[in-house]
């Protein structure tokens, strides 16, 4: 046997081996790859139910922000019917209880844009979403009249805002206790959550591309090297 045959025969070994090797790799690769995209699917199951739960969360919220409005606006028009000395026109009326009840109108709306968001599909919503930005924005706003509010004209009942020559015995003035507003509450909930699926989803997308990128890396491999077997 001469030298250039054994040469030949342990090229074709060496190739032989490497061959079933670069079959091994693709075939765990293909694997992970399997194995990452239905973590992906899965995540995205548990996602939509967690959107689902938030969903369903709103409801219960829409009925607490609806009482939180109900209780100063009732303890207004109570005290509006109930006072004396002034007359009262419908448009004025209206205009005490707008500006009475202005942070718990906020929260209401809040919370209507709340729902607005959870109920988005395909695709469901983002921190770019109308209806997020607007929540967000509109929170700032509830948040700075909540801790800002005038306690001393607060005290004085609802009819303090009809003017400054409008007086109301401390007795006789419908002071109800301002609830935080539950809104802002839910808003970081909801906040948290999607920041949290978000994290997650990104992480799944990155560990398919990294996969994705390596049975590509792979596949260029084993065509170089039947390109360089060609041309020897």
């Amino acid at each position: 046997m001469t030298e250039t045959t054994k040469r030949q025969k342990k090229d074709k070994k060496i190739s032989s081996s490497s061959s079933k090797k670069m079959e091994v790799i693709q075939e765990e690769i293909t694997k992970a790859i399997n194995a990452v995209t239905y973590t992906k699917f899965r995540t995205a199951q548990l996602q939509s139910q967690w959107r689902d739960h938030l969903l369903r969360m709103s409801y219960l919220v829409g009925l607490i922000v609806m009482h939180q409005l109900s209780s100063p606006v009732t303890a207004c028009i109570k005290e509006l019917k109930g006072f004396d000395g002034y007359q009262i026109s419908g448009i004025t009326a209206l205009t005490v209880l707008l500006r009475d009840s202005m942070v718990e109108i906020t929260n209401v709306v809040i919370a209507i844009f709340l729902f607005r968001f959870l109920t988005l599909r395909d695709p469901h919503g983002n921190f770019q979403s109308r209806s997020y930005c607007v929540a967000a924005t509109l929170v700032t706003f509830a948040l700075g009249m909540f801790f800002n509010e005038d306690k001393e004209l607060q005290a004085q009942g609802c009819v303090a805002h009809l003017g400054e020559d409008i007086s109301i015995d401390a007795g006789e003035a419908q002071v109800v206790k301002r609830q935080f507003p539950v809104s802002c509450v839910f808003h970081v909930i909801v906040t948290g959550c999607y920041w949290f699926m978000k994290m997650g989803m990104d992480q799944c997308d990155t560990n398919v591309e990294a996969m994705m990128k390596l049975q590509k890396e792979l596949i260029d491999s084993k065509s170089t090297q039947k390109d360089d077997k060609k041309k020897k």
